[in-house]
């Protein structure tokens, strides 16, 4: 996992192959999918009481389906509830 300082890097980072996907802000998201970077898809919105995103590279459907596969899995086996519960995110 890598930090970085603002949604531009984030996003420059995803396109150049420095990073495999990216979360943040679901504004954000929004705005850099509509600009500049519309190679990159909308995967997953991450409800959290604040709107957060997951976003892929659109040349990266392998990592994608691997993500859809992990959340449906943590879904199905009731870990992704387990967390929202002790986490307290009522959603």
């Amino acid at each position: 996992v890598i930090s970085y300082t603002s949604s531009n890097d984030i996003f420059a980072a995803l396109t150049a192959g420095k990073a495999d996907a990216a979360c943040t802000n679901i504004s954000v998201v929004g705005a850099m999918l509509n600009g500049s970077y519309n190679d990159c898809a909308l995967v997953k919105k991450i409800p959290s009481g604040e709107d957060y995103g997951l976003v892929v590279a659109k040349t990266n459907p392998a990592l994608t389906e691997q993500i859809n596969g992990a959340l449906e899995e943590l879904t199905n086996d009731g870990t992704l509830d387990a967390l929202l519960e002790k986490w307290e995110l009522n959603l």
